[in-house]
């Protein structure tokens, strides 16, 4: 009966010793990742002088190259915001082959870390407008 006892004591202690272990590592990643920076990178080549010009078949048109890359995976939407003009709106935003999310309760996930290509955005209108500018919010949030 003795040697029950012993193993028990024995088994309780092992098995704080390890609830222990558990409680330090949880404790040095949730430092590690306190302590570490996030960083988003975004390089965008065009020209702001520039007019660009819509086609008309697709309602879309390439506004230069954008870079978005990080050191941690991450998640994105934009937010676009036609200016000057009624009856325009923005109906997509595409890097690449992807569209981006504008909806900011499904944002648009980068599992490798980077994000690269032709930015293009499509339009809705019922007439050509003439001359306006789009101002883009990007959301940027951890993985």
């Amino acid at each position: 009966m003795k040697k029950l006892r012993i193993l028990l004591k024995i088994h309780n202690y092992v098995s704080i010793f390890g609830f222990g272990r558990i409680l330090v590592f949880l404790f040095v990643l949730i430092f590690s990742s306190l302590a570490l920076s996030h960083t988003i990178n975004i390089e965008w080549y065009y020209d702001e002088g520039t007019t660009f010009i819509i086609d008309e078949i697709y309602q879309g048109v390439s506004i230069g190259t954008i870079y978005i890359y990080s050191n941690v995976k991450f998640k994105f939407y934009v937010i676009p915001k036609v200016l000057d003009v009624q009856g325009v709106t923005v109906t997509g935003v595409r890097i690449k082959n992807q569209f981006i999310s504008m909806n900011p309760s499904s944002p648009t996930i980068v599992t490798n870390k980077w994000i690269y290509g032709t930015m293009v955005i499509y339009f809705s209108y019922i007439e050509p407008p003439e001359d306006f500018k789009v101002e883009f919010t990007f959301v940027f949030l951890p993985l």
